[in-house]
């Protein structure tokens, strides 16, 4: 069985600026990424469906945008626990992208 890796950001941004945010970056990832490598975002109101594979995973989980928070979940498959440190800091990174005041 897995774990999962939950994360939560406060903001004080536009939840659809976040929405553009977060598709943007979600581009940018799957285009640098090998041929393999690409995970789905799936937009279902406030919440996005995340589904693919990243280096040899498979990668599920849930993003949700509230008017204070964004609440990221990722379930990570057993052989891949190992990475949790890596996983967690790389939420990390993209969150201080997606709501860093550059971003604009």
């Amino acid at each position: 069985m897995g774990k999962n890796v939950r994360k939560q950001f406060a903001h004080q941004l536009p939840t659809e600026q976040i929405h553009q945010r977060v598709l943007s970056i979600a581009e940018q990832e799957n285009e640098s990424g090998s041929g393999s490598d690409k995970i789905n975002f799936t937009r279902n109101g406030e919440q996005y469906r995340l589904h693919g594979s990243y280096s040899g995973f498979s990668v599920e989980g849930r993003l949700s945008i509230t008017a204070k928070q964004i609440t990221i979940e990722i379930e990570l498959p057993l052989l891949a626990r190992m990475f949790q440190s890596k996983v967690e800091a790389y939420i990390d990174q993209q969150a201080h992208n997606v709501l860093s005041s550059a971003a604009d």
